[in-house]
């Protein structure tokens, strides 16, 4: 909850950059990746960086989590993005959260763009989320046991992403990110692109990643192991 209101606040104030002015595509697209940088370190030792429902769903594959505690994770998150919406309101006059050309759907709100199909935003939003998810396939392998700077790998991994790819579909990758904005703004335009996407996207690479690239312990390791405990007991006695 705590993470996903935090991304939501402070990478749509990079939206707004200033009162009554709406952020270049820079600094809108590095906000959102600091914001994630700052999301996964605050939250990594409480829930595991969980600030994103299709990341909750992939957790399913890898047997981090069981159905019941992914529920709450994902309701968890659904209502922080609503409270970080709403901390953004808070702290900027209403007046300004639609102006500048936000007026029709407000700001932060993540639509297509007018010249892409929803079948192409659905598209662009799952090849997004899949790239995403994909790194975060690498930080769970059992063969990765290194997550120093985890949190900046994501964050550098969703400038990139958004940098590329914001002009098709606003390239959330998170249907908690869209929904807290849709809510406040009553904004439900192709709405169901932003969940469709990432949530197929978590299906699909959780199941192809445990199921074909992240294999069981080689017997080397195994012996390796061993070793290891072998030397632990020789040094014990």
């Amino acid at each position: 909850m705590i993470g996903t209101a935090t991304l939501v606040f402070l990478g749509c104030l990079g939206v707004c950059k200033g009162l009554g002015q709406p952020g270049d595509h820079m600094g809108v697209v590095l906000s959102f990746g600091l914001a994630v940088f700052i999301a996964v370190q605050i939250t990594c030792n409480n829930s595991g960086s969980h600030v994103n429902p299709a990341v909750t769903v992939m957790s399913l594959f890898f047997k981090k989590l069981n159905f019941p505690m992914a529920a709450v994770y994902i309701l968890g998150q659904l209502i922080g993005a609503v409270i970080g919406y709403g901390l953004l309101k808070a702290v900027n006059p209403s007046n300004l959260l639609h102006a500048n050309g936000f007026e029709e759907y407000g700001v932060c709100t993540t639509v297509p763009h007018p010249e892409i199909s929803a079948a192409r935003a659905l598209l662009a939003e799952f090849l997004f989320t899949s790239i995403l998810l994909l790194v975060v396939c690498s930080a769970w392998d059992p063969r990765n046991s290194h997550f120093e700077s985890l949190s900046l790998k994501f964050g550098f991994t969703v400038f990139s992403l958004a940098y590329a790819g914001a002009a098709y579909s606003g390239c959330s990758m998170n249907p908690a990110r869209s929904f807290g904005p849709a809510i406040w703004n009553q904004t439900w335009k192709d709405h169901w692109v932003y969940w469709v996407g990432p949530i197929l996207a978590g299906l699909v690479w959780g199941f192809t990643y445990t199921r074909f690239f992240c294999p069981k312990l080689s017997p080397l390791t195994e012996d390796h192991k061993q070793l290891k405990k072998g030397e632990m007991e020789m040094n014990v006695s």
